[in-house]
């Protein structure tokens, strides 16, 4: 009776040993299975160059499989953007609506009350960021135009409000403040900068006319318009 209960233990042991085995044997493939998969990744990572996505276009849908941005040279054609103007270098985010709403890139024409003019035309072409307001109309950004000036740019939603510009061909910096449409058509109402030796600062009336200033060249201020008038009163 002892014995049987003896072999009848040696043959659970045996029995448990082969589960053990196999159990080893399965960890063993796992951590070689991993260890050559980090390898690989690595590999590829460090060395290998021919692993990128070439494309003319790309577009990125929403969760409703809308197109939320698209990116190429050019960008391509979707029915899911609302303008289908001519398009360039450049990446631009939409909203759910179709409104461009961010452009990196080259510029696009600007749209202003909701239209795109087939008349209008930039002082130059343009590579930089425009952001457009939730109608898709263009309200600022900041390029590098081909006429060689740089520029930082807020719009009201049908004129130019603020802008700040380097220029290399003229050697102005500086920056001016536009009157609204409805004072003036494109006229600036503030002007500050340098240019050469001259520091200025320059107000407009509605009628593109200079009507006080103070400057500061070669040392020497000079003011107009802004000196303090003599009260006179009643003797």
């Amino acid at each position: 009776m002892e014995s049987l209960q003896t072999h009848c233990r040696l043959d659970r042991l045996e029995k448990q040993l082969s589960v053990f085995r196999l159990l080893c044997i399965a960890q063993c493939v796992v951590i070689l299975v991993g260890a050559c998969t980090l390898w690989s990744s690595h590999t590829v990572q460090a060395s290998t160059s021919n692993q990128v996505l070439h494309a003319k276009g790309l577009v990125i849908e929403d969760a409703q499989g809308r197109a939320s941005w698209i990116v190429g040279a050019p960008f391509p054609v979707t029915k899911d953007r609302l303008r289908q103007d001519t398009p360039t270098n450049s990446m631009i985010f939409l909203d759910e609506h179709g409104h461009d709403r961010l452009t990196l890139g080259e510029e696009t024409p600007a749209q202003i009350a909701g239209k795109v003019s087939p008349d209008f035309h930039r002082i130059a072409p343009g590579v930089g960021i425009m952001i457009h307001d939730v109608l898709g109309n263009e309200r600022g950004g900041m390029a590098w135009l081909a006429n060689g000036r740089a520029t930082i740019s807020l719009d009201r939603p049908n004129l130019d409000a603020i802008g700040a510009y380097v220029d290399d061909k003229t050697g102005f910096a500086g920056m001016v403040v536009e009157y609204p449409a409805d004072a003036a058509n494109d006229v600036n109402a503030i002007e500050i900068g340098t240019k050469g030796k001259q520091a200025f600062f320059r107000m407009k009336d509605t009628h593109d006319e200079v009507k006080a200033s103070a400057a500061l060249e070669d040392g020497i201020p000079r003011l107009s318009g802004l000196e303090p008038r003599a009260q006179t009163g009643s003797h």
